[in-house]
């Protein structure tokens, strides 16, 4: 049996990371409407993956930081999935 001929292939990555993670997460909170949202006293659970997301943890702790300063309490939940 005669089997293709292999070929070289390189892929390249465009480089468009976000560099300041807890800036973006807090302005696209803030494009939402989080302060209207958010009541003060009001319990709001963000869920943490057990997927590898990267940044997961400076996203939820900026999450927190825009929810905190709106006078909710926020909590962290497990998510499976």
């Amino acid at each position: 049996m005669k089997l293709p001929s292999l070929v070289k292939i390189i892929q390249e990555f465009e480089e468009n990371s976000i560099q300041d993670i807890e800036g973006k997460v807090k302005s696209e909170l803030e494009k939402a409407g989080i302060r209207k949202l958010v009541k003060p006293g009001q319990k709001i659970a963000l869920p943490m993956t057990s997927r590898s997301v990267s940044n997961i943890g400076r996203v939820l702790k900026a999450t927190a930081e825009m929810i905190k300063a709106c006078k909710g309490e926020p909590f962290i939940v497990l998510g499976m999935g």
